[in-house]
């Protein structure tokens, strides 16, 4: 298997995805469009970190002969990019609306294409791994760097969601 460069990642968002408010109950719009999404692929971005982590429970005993002994507990899964700042762009209006109103965003981060609907019959190519999972935008910051263009510093979140964020492969 040869290795696959960051620049041949891709980013999609589901654009039929409907959320209500942060914490608001998953309603029958969101829930449909999360089961029959409609990914299209935002370009606008650079520099895509996906940070999966694990909380640990310490369960040391003696049986340890002094080395300390974990259980991984609860996952956390955030998504960290640069977005260029530009008004008309598509992504950036809708990443600085959901954020403005508190509402999450789905999203999937892939190392290829995965279709508009994430499966090789929609266009995916086989074998392809993504990330899924409905975001919260924690954060949408803005830097005027003078010498370089205006970014937008993004970190996206798993929301509280009916569906569990993770990995899919297309096939």
């Amino acid at each position: 298997m040869a290795a696959i460069l960051g620049l041949n990642a891709k980013a999609f968002e589901n654009i039929d995805y409907t959320a209500p408010a942060a914490g608001a109950a998953h309603d029958d719009a969101r829930a449909a469009a999360y089961s029959d999404p409609d990914f299209t692929e935002r370009s606008n971005i650079r520099d895509v970190t996906l940070n999966l982590e694990r909380a640990t429970a310490d369960i040391t005993t003696r049986a340890g002969n002094g080395y300390r002994q974990v259980a991984s507990t609860l996952a956390e899964a955030s998504v960290d990019f640069q977005l260029v700042y530009d008004p008309d762009d598509a992504f950036f209006t809708a990443l600085k609306k959901q954020y403005e109103a508190q509402l999450l965003i789905d999203m999937a981060f892939a190392d290829g294409e995965i279709g508009d609907e994430g499966t090789a019959a929609t266009g995916g190519t086989d074998g392809v791994i993504f990330f899924r999972a409905e975001f919260a935008i924690t954060n949408f910051s803005i830097t005027q760097n003078l010498e370089e263009a205006m970014m937008v510093d993004c970190t996206l979140q798993s929301g509280f969601s009916a569906n569990a964020p993770g990995f899919t492969t297309v096939g």
